[in-house]
Formats: structure tokens, sequence, C-alpha cells
């Protein structure tokens, strides 16, 4: 609820939820024309049922004017439908590092390079661990399917610095800010070194790997939650994941 409202709502509650329904109902209507937007290609379009997009930015929270980080951002399906969602007087970082600019063969800059597409959208190039964040500047940061690769390193080590990650989300969120993870669920207790074996991580891992780096969980969903997956195989496009929002402590 933003400032107006929680004014609003001090002397007249029933103004305040109607007010409050409103935003919520506007920010619906912008997911899903960003998600019906006829420039998205129809290989994203074939990928919206299993990542359910709109479910994602309704539970995080997003809407039209927010400034949002999108980290490993890869080809740009997620940063193009939060393009959408942000709207004109919004903006989006889609990070990559060099990396997955190689694995995708630079396809996030090949969307960019669209006339009129994206134009709130920047590409954000940086390692990891050199990554320099602006304080206070993002509304929310998405960490999609992501965060397992922190560990995804063959002698069971971290392949990135987690504390400093962690710590430059933190600087970088505002106050009331959201860091949203939606990652493949290894089984709860499942070592760290799934990451790289297994390509999950166990949410009571994430949750703790969080909590050390500042952040509390303030909610989850279980729209990704796929009970036939008990997270001991290799993680596909429909394995069981957790959805998980943080805020700062």
């Amino acid at each position: 609820m933003n400032k107006f409202s929680r004014i609003v709502a001090a002397g007249l509650g029933a103004v305040a939820v109607s007010y409050t329904f409103s935003l919520s109902s506007i920010a619906s209507d912008t997911i899903q024309r960003a998600i019906e937007n006829p420039a998205r290609p129809e290989t994203d379009r074939q990928r919206d049922a299993v990542r359910k997009p709109a479910e994602l930015l309704k539970f995080v929270g997003t809407s039209e004017g927010d400034v949002v980080l999108e980290m490993l951002s890869a080809g740009g399906y997620y940063a193009e439908i939060l393009s959408g969602a942000v709207g004109s007087k919004g903006e989006v970082d889609a990070h990559n590092n060099e990396d997955y600019k190689t694995y995708t063969k630079d396809a996030l800059v090949k969307r960019l390079a669209v006339e009129g597409r994206m134009q709130n959208v920047t590409e954000l190039v940086a390692e990891v661990d050199e990554m320099e964040l602006e304080a206070g500047k993002y509304d929310s940061i998405y960490l999609v399917e992501r965060f397992h690769d922190f560990w995804d390193a063959a002698d069971g080590g971290t392949k990135h610095n987690v504390e400093r990650a962690l710590a430059q989300f933190h600087k970088a969120l505002k106050l009331d800010g959201t860091l949203a993870i939606v990652d493949h669920a290894a089984a709860d207790g499942a070592p760290l070194s799934v990451g790289h074996t297994l390509h999950r991580i166990a949410k009571d891992a994430a949750i703790a790997e969080l909590e050390k780096g500042g952040f509390v969980l303030e909610a989850e969903a279980d729209f990704l939650a796929n009970a036939e997956d008990d997270g001991s195989e290799l993680s596909s496009g429909t394995s069981n994941r957790m959805v998980l929002k943080f805020k700062k402590k």
C-alpha cells in the first residue's frame, strides 16, 4: 500500500480497500497486456504455460512505474515482459555476464536492437563478483532459476561470491523493495553442491543463505510446484520450483 493509501486508511478504511483494489486491478491488466504483446516471439509464448509469468509478476507486486533489475537475464524472456509491465515510466535493467552473453549468442542484444521494442530496458553487463549496483534504485530484483548457479562449481564450492552478491542486492533495493527468487527445488536438507550436480537448491538452504544476507522471507507461492518431482534428479523445465519473496530486514 502506498503512502496515500495509508493516509486514507487511517480515517476511511472502506475507501482505502476500494482504492488499493483498483491499483491491483490496473497492475493485473498491465501485466496481461505485456504478456499478450504481439511483438513477443512465438518461442517465448510457448514457454508461458510452464513459466506462468503473469502469476509471478503479480506475486512480486510489479506495477507501472517500477524500476526493476533482472539478474542473469539470458535471452530476455522475462525482461521483455517486465518492460511492458512497468511501462514507459518504469525502467528495467537486464543483467548478463560474459558467459551468459556467449551462451545465448547475445540474444538480449538482438531483442533490444529492434526499433521501438523494449525502449525502457538497459542491458547491464558485469561479472557477478564485480558488479556495483546503485544504492536504493530498485523496487524489485528478479533472480529466476539462477540462484542455484551460485554453487555450480565442480569442486563443491561456489561459482560466485554469494555474500558479496547478496550485499549488492540488499544495497540496491529500495527500503520496501522485493527480492524474488524462483528456482528448481532440491529435497530439504540437500547440500548446496547440488547446484552443480542437479542444478537445484533446497528451499531451506536458499532461505538460510538469504537470511544471512540480510533478507527475511515475506511470502511464498506454489503455482510452479510439481508434486511428482522429489528433487532427486537433474532439473528440467517442469521441475518442482520454489517461488519466494524476500524483504530487507
